[in-house]
This record gives structure tokens, sequence and C-alpha cells, in this order.
């Protein structure tokens, strides 16, 4: 794997989830839509949560407020979104999880991608650490791609043209 193509892609996330959410209050990031499914502020909070798994198999610390993490977990209700945490906090946890991310992304190596992943959290089956890395980057991508339909749900205009 090429480490400098990962931090590319990665980077390339970074500045979509910043313009998906540009703009929008945290009342808009709690809008989903009439038939179900996720709010701005749930996918959010949920990339973090794997964000954390993430770092930490790059070697990175950094931890989601553990009394928040359920609210987040894949099939959530997000009944309970007056209990999320408010946009603008999200916002400045992804912005230091970018950073780390960056930063663990440019130590790793060829024998680091290659070596068996430890189970952690929702990942317990064996694989290696490049395998990890790119579906966590996949599961990233999707949900910020929903990024865009949640802002115009909110009202805003799609901000990639």
């Amino acid at each position: 794997m090429n480490i400098d193509n990962l931090s590319w892609l990665f980077a390339i996330n970074g500045n979509v989830m910043e313009v998906n959410t540009e703009g929008v209050t945290t009342e808009e990031s709690l809008i989903r839509p009439t038939s179900g499914g996720n709010c701005i502020a749930w996918t959010l909070g949920h990339l973090l949560r794997s964000r954390q798994f993430l770092l930490t198999y790059i070697g990175k610390e950094w931890a989601f407020p553990t009394d928040k993490i359920a609210l987040y977990q894949r099939g959530s209700s997000g009944a309970d979104f007056d209990q999320y945490i408010p946009l603008d906090e999200l916002l400045k946890m992804w912005g230091e999880t970018q950073g780390l991310l960056m930063e663990g992304i440019a130590a790793l190596d060829e024998a680091k991608l290659t070596a068996e992943a430890p189970p952690l959290g929702d990942f317990a089956r064996p694989d290696t650490l490049e395998r990890r890395v790119l579906f966590l980057y996949f599961h990233e991508t999707y949900h910020i791609g929903q990024l865009g339909l949640m802002r115009r749900l909110a009202g805003k205009e799609g901000a990639i043209k």
C-alpha cells in the first residue's frame, strides 16, 4: 500500500466532511429523514467512534467520551438525539482526529500494515492492519457521502459541485 496515497484519501475525507457540515447548525444537524435514518449529528458521532478504533490501530491515542459512545453505535435508534454531543464539539473532535490520523498514517510502513491487527471493539475477526485501515476508510467514505444528502435535508445547498 502506498502510504502517501492513503494519507491523501483520508485528507479528502477530512475536506469533504468540512464542506458538508459548513454552515449547519446543531438544530439542523438533528434533522432526520421522515422514513427514518440518520442525521448529521449521529453520523459524525458514529464516524468519530470508528476513528477511535482506527487511531488505536495506527498507534495514536484518542478517546471518544465513554458516556456517549452507545448513542452512536451501529444500530442505535437515534431516538435519544437530545443527548447527542453538540455539532460544534463534534466538529472540533473531528479536527483533533484528523491531525492524529495524518501523523499515524505517516508512521506506517509495510511491516506494520502486513502484521495481524488485534481484535478491538467491533473487529473480532483476524485480519491485517492494512485491511482494517482500508475497511475503516471505506466505512468513513460511505458515511461522509451520506452527509451531502443530509445537508440537503437540512435545507442547505449541496456543498460538492
